[in-house]
C-alpha cells in the first residue's frame, strides 16, 4: 500500500483505533473484533518543503524541532527526513507535514502557522494558501 501524501496525513489522525492496531488485528485474523470509529474533528495539513522543490531541492539541512510543543490535536509527520549523526536533517522535497485537528478551519490554520513559525526552518517553505478555500466559504 502506498498512502497518498499529504492526503493520508489528514485521514490517519481521525482514525480510531490507530493504523498499527488495525494492521496487527488484521495479521492476527481478529479484524472482525475491532470497532473502527472516526473522530468528528476536521483535519488540516500544511507541507513544509525544501527550497527548490518540486525541482532541484536542497537536502541534508538540519531541522530543529526541540522548541515545538504539540498538543493532543497537533502532529508532525516526517516525509523527507532522516537522522544523521544524531541530528534530524532533510532528505527529500516534501520534508514535514504539520497536521492539526479541530472544528474551526481558520483556528486550525493559525495553529499550523504557529508551529511552522516555531520550527523556523530557513531552508524550507510552505504554501501560504493552504486551506483558504474552505476558510473563505465559512
Amino acid at each position: 500500500v502506498r498512502m497518498g501524501d499529504p492526503e493520508c496525513q489528514v485521514i490517519m489522525p481521525r482514525l480510531q483505533p490507530d493504523l498499527v492496531q488495525l494492521l496487527k488485528a488484521s495479521v492476527e485474523n481478529k479484524l472482525n473484533k475491532v470497532k473502527i470509529k472516526w473522530s468528528k474533528d476536521k483535519c488540516m495539513a500544511a507541507v513544509l518543503c525544501a527550497k527548490g522543490y518540486p525541482k532541484k531541492y536542497i537536502s541534508n539541512k538540519e531541522i530543529n524541532l526541540s522548541s515545538v510543543r504539540l498538543t493532543k490535536k497537533s502532529f508532525i509527520f516526517h516525509a523527507g527526513t532522516k537522522i544523521k549523526d544524531g541530528m534530524l536533517i532533510s532528505n527529500g522535497g516534501r520534508v514535514l507535514n504539520i497536521i492539526v485537528l479541530g472544528i474551526n478551519f481558520l483556528k486550525m490554520r493559525n495553529q499550523i502557522l504557529k508551529i511552522i513559525k516555531v520550527i523556523n526552518w530557513k531552508h524550507g517553505f510552505f504554501r501560504r494558501d493552504i486551506g483558504w478555500r474552505i476558510i473563505k466559504k465559512k
